[in-house]
Formats: C-alpha cells, sequence, structure tokens
C-alpha cells in the first residue's frame, strides 16, 4: 500500500520556479486547492544529494533504491501530495532551493522565506524580519545529508523565524551549532533521522542525546530506519512523523 505514495496522485499540487539571484532557484509548492484567503504554514525542505531542489519537489525526477525495501522509486513531491489529500497533515507551502554549506547561507534561506510571505498566503503580516520571528512558530526547515550540515551553518546566522526543525543525517555535535541552537526561541520539535550508515556508526544517535536535551527543545525525535542506508525512504518517513507535529489535520 506504501508503494503508491511514489506515484502520481489524483490531487498534485502546483510547483512553481521562482527567481533567484545570482544562480539561485528556487520552488515553491502550492497544495491542491491553494486559496490565498486562507493562511498557510511554510516548509523549507532541501535536497542534501547535491542541492539540486528539483530533485526534491520536481515531477521529473525520483531517487531510485533497490528493492531490498519497497522496490519501487521515491518522488517526494507526489509524497507530499498524498500526505495532505489522505489527511496525514493539513495543505502547507514547502519552499526549496539550491544548498551550499557556506557562510552566507543563512541569507539566502532568508530571502527565500521573505520570497514566499511576499507573494503567498502566510501567517506573517509581511516579510519583515521582525513579523517573521513573531510568526516563528508557523515555520519550519528541513533536509538530508548536506542539507542538514547547511541548516547547521544557516541558523548560526539567520534571525530567529524557525520553531521546528528537521536534520536527517550529516549531522555533526559541533559547539557552534549547539550555541546557536541554545540562542533561539522555543523550539516545538526537533525531529532526527538516520539511515543505516548512520545507525552502524551511531552519528545521529550520539547528536540527538545532546540536542534532545537543550533547554529550549519542547520535544523531539529520533527515528533510525537500518534497512535504508541513507535512501529516501528514511528521509521520507521523517518527514512524516515532522509533519503530524509541524503541520497537524484540522478538523
Amino acid at each position: 500500500d506504501d508503494m503508491k505514495y511514489y506515484q502520481p496522485p489524483e490531487e498534485q499540487g502546483e510547483v512553481i520556479a521562482a527567481p533567484g539571484e545570482g544562480g539561485e532557484t528556487f520552488l515553491v509548492y502550492l497544495p491542491y486547492g491553494y486559496d490565498p484567503s486562507r493562511q498557510y504554514r511554510v516548509l523549507i525542505y532541501l535536497n542534501g544529494a547535491d542541492g539540486d531542489p528539483y530533485k526534491m519537489l520536481g515531477t521529473d525526477y525520483q531517487y531510485s533504491h533497490g528493492n531490498s525495501y519497497f522496490g519501487c522509486s521515491v518522488n517526494t513531491k507526489y509524497f507530499i501530495d498524498y500526505l495532505i489529500q489522505e489527511g496525514y497533515c493539513d495543505p502547507l507551502i514547502v519552499v526549496s532551493t539550491n544548498e551550499m554549506i557556506a557562510s552566507w547561507i543563512g541569507d539566502r534561506y532568508l530571502r527565500l522565506i521573505q520570497y514566499t510571505v511576499d507573494h503567498y498566503s502566510t501567517y506573517a503580516a509581511s516579510s519583515a524580519v521582525e513579523d517573521l520571528v513573531a510568526a516563528r512558530d508557523y515555520f519550519a526547515i528541513a533536509g538530508p545529508s548536506n542539507a542538514a550540515q547547511s541548516i547547521c551553518a544557516a541558523i548560526q546566522t539567520m534571525p530567529d523565524i524557525f520553531a521546528y526543525y528537521g536534520l536527517f543525517s550529516g549531522m555533526y555535535q559541533q559547539e557552534a551549532t549547539l550555541a546557536a541552537f541554545r540562542e533561539k526561541g522555543e523550539i516545538k520539535f526537533l525531529m532526527m533521522a538516520a539511515g543505516g550508515e548512520d545507525y552502524q556508526q551511531p552519528v545521529m544517535e550520539n547528536a540527538y542525546e545532546i540536542y534532545s536535551q537543550l533547554d529550549n527543545v519542547k520535544d523531539s525525535c529520533l527515528m533510525i530506519v537500518p534497512r535504508a542506508d541513507h535512501d529516501w525512504v528514511a528521509f521520507d518517513a521523517a518527514i512524516r512523523h515532522m509533519l503530524f507535529y509541524f503541520s497537524p489535520k484540522t478538523k
């Protein structure tokens, strides 16, 4: 039954390419039935393999993996469509960009959030930083592998605009990252996930022990999928669990 999550669903959200700066690529996913008269939560969801956002939100690309798990190919955009369509979470806006681990990466993520707020209906009153901070309960950021490292680099310079974080593989116990987390407001949910390689060298498990105990982390979860071995199956399972907390289904 899970295999259907990687096939085109009946109700598909729209993915829009937005203009960036200096070679940036912004993709914005609007859920099926997007209504500008209502407000939407916003998730930045990054691709860590090579930073290509089309591999995260595009419909022409699928992450292949062997028959040892589901024996199908993963399309994350369709997966999110299904989570919304089948009532696992409320509709939300998902945005992505080509990520790089650099000191200025926080500026790119901030521009992405500001662009989304300026052009679509969110919970932020405006794209001014103070309004983004005021609406932080409605913003999340997540990504695997290199993207998790990119997120850790970004939060060291970004304003406090995220209350939900997903760090899937590629997580390191760097003091600068810990200090940045401590300086943020309440982190309502911290999701960590690991595939098989992380499971064998329990990198994520050790990191989770430290980050989950921070005073400002209200709730957290570590998910280990040892058979996946860094496959997108593990990351899709993690984002599904994260969305239960970030964009819970309302009656």
